[in-house]
């Protein structure tokens, strides 16, 4: 007496997932031969799952949690003196998105806010708006995906030293950021096209980002978010909107990142301002240390009070 219940509206067209257990046609032990043969192979056993089981498969993988994250907001009542602070810019058709992160001591990170500037990036008004912004943080460093409207990126960049064009780079065994022998031999065959791009290895920077997301103590390493309203649920969701797994390719595992939401900014933000300090050249070693050697500042001498004169009646 059983019957289907569309749990949605529905066409009049009913699709069902019925797995070979069902089957009057397969026997039990011929099912449990085929996934017995296929459970060590995550192709086959992909194909298992979506013909004897009937359902769709899931890449299984590595990925941060986005709750777990929201509970970490804090306020930032006592910050101390940053070592450095960069910027990350995402670019899309209507509007700039920009991470600003103040780094410390083993890059541990502060971000401090996230801006999101609406506008069309193919005009003017956008960047201008952008320009404001970044000046009331000022940044010692911003990195600007040129991905999208690329021309108004590098018309932007090209005024700004503290500002330069970057693109990511898919793949394994790519660097962060080129060492810097590679990045001049590379910007000196893009200065004769008057182009100047930083290539990002996407791959290397979302695993230094999860990775370091994972750290629940602070210190080196360590990223925290301000309790503001900038920070919200859907902030978190695009950060952790991305899940590393691994797929046999050819008979080898490789690893590959896969989006499991349609947006994730401000993922590219972050991994954007981590770019941007790495490209500086900025030391925060060097930096710290010489914060540490600083001699204190002598205080000034008291100024010397006059001479008291002794009352004689006069």
């Amino acid at each position: 007496n059983g019957r289907w219940v569309a749990e949605t509206e529905t066409n009049d067209i009913a699709g069902f997932h019925i797995n070979d257990l069902f089957s009057p046609w397969r026997k039990f032990s011929e099912v449990v031969f085929e996934f017995l043969a296929s459970k060590d192979y995550p192709e086959k056993l992909k194909t298992w799952v979506n013909t004897s089981l009937g359902e769709v498969w899931k890449e299984q993988g590595e990925q941060a949690d986005p709750t777990s994250l929201i509970s970490r907001l804090e306020d930032y009542d006592e910050i101390p003196k940053r070592l450095a602070r960069t910027g990350g810019v995402d670019v899309q058709k209507d509007r700039l998105e920009c991470t600003i992160i103040d780094w410390h001591e083993g890059e541990e990170a502060y971000t401090m806010d996230h801006l999101i500037i609406p506008g069309d990036t193919a005009q003017p008004t956008v960047w201008n708006e952008l320009d404001e912004e970044l000046s009331h943080w000022s940044p010692e460093y911003v990195a600007i995906d040129s991905g999208y409207n690329t021309s108004m990126v590098y018309a932007y960049v090209e005024k700004r030293r503290w500002a330069c064009a970057v693109k990511g780079r898919a793949g394994q065994g790519i660097p962060l950021v080129e060492d810097e022998k590679s990045r001049r031999q590379r910007m000196r065959r893009q200065r004769k096209k008057g182009i100047l791009v930083h290539l990002v290895g996407d791959n290397q920077a979302k695993s230094l980002i999860y990775s370091r997301l994972k750290i629940t103590k602070k210190g080196p390493g360590y990223i925290h978010f301000p309790n503001d309203s900038a920070f919200d649920d859907e902030y978190f969701a695009q950060l952790t909107a991305e899940r590393l797994i691994t797929k046999t390719i050819r008979g080898v595992p490789t690893a590959e990142w896969l989006q499991t939401r349609p947006r994730n900014e401000t993922l590219d933000c972050f991994k954007y301002a981590l770019a941007a300090l790495r490209l500086s050249g900025i030391d925060l070693k060097a930096r710290h240390a010489a914060r540490n050697t600083e001699k204190p500042a002598t205080p000034k001498p008291k100024p010397k009070q006059p001479a008291k004169l002794p009352n004689i009646g006069w």
